[in-house]
């Protein structure tokens, strides 16, 4: 119930802050963002590195979310101490 009632605030507040619309002006810079991360982790093999750590196939795919507040930085490491390339 008390799900509900977030997500009918939420539709609520998305409809009066005309998030649709802010969306569609903001499409040409969200596909600039888009195709520079896409070169960037094109880059990257993470599964590769594991694979090679471990010596065996894992058959996965590795799938990324964007996010345009996030920033990777010395205060972003989810492991400590993780070697942040920033520093």
């Amino acid at each position: 119930m008390l799900f509900e009632r977030f997500l009918s605030e939420l539709r609520e507040f998305a409809a009066d802050a005309d998030f649709k619309g802010f969306s569609r002006g903001q499409r040409s810079y969200y596909r600039v963002v888009e195709r520079r991360a896409r070169r960037e982790l094109a880059k990257l093999d993470p599964i590769g590195r594991i694979e090679s750590y471990l010596g065996m196939s894992l058959e996965s795919r590795c799938h990324y979310l964007l996010t345009l507040l996030y920033q990777n930085n010395y205060s972003s490491s989810f492991i400590e101490p993780y070697p942040d390339p920033n520093r």
